[in-house]
């Protein structure tokens, strides 16, 4: 009884404040789409384009900080 009392009014809800979305099928019809370091994540982005370190990489000190400072 529980689940559909819940149900009902969640319908009851979003047919008066309105739920989801048509949204789209386009990615690049969003409006907001993610970011990483800055680019937007749009077509085919390489490492290098998104400013990703090699798995060789060593940090540097200021970013050993600020990985620190994010614990």
């Amino acid at each position: 009884m529980k689940g559909t009392a819940a149900w009902i009014l969640s319908m009851a809800y979003t047919k008066k404040h309105g739920g989801g979305g048509g949204g789209t099928s386009d990615y690049n019809a969003l409006s907001n789409r993610p970011k990483i370091n800055g680019v937007t994540l749009t077509g085919d982005r390489s490492a290098d384009d998104l400013e990703l370190m090699d798995e060789g990489s060593e940090l540097t000190p200021a970013q050993m900080s600020s990985l620190i400072g994010l614990l």
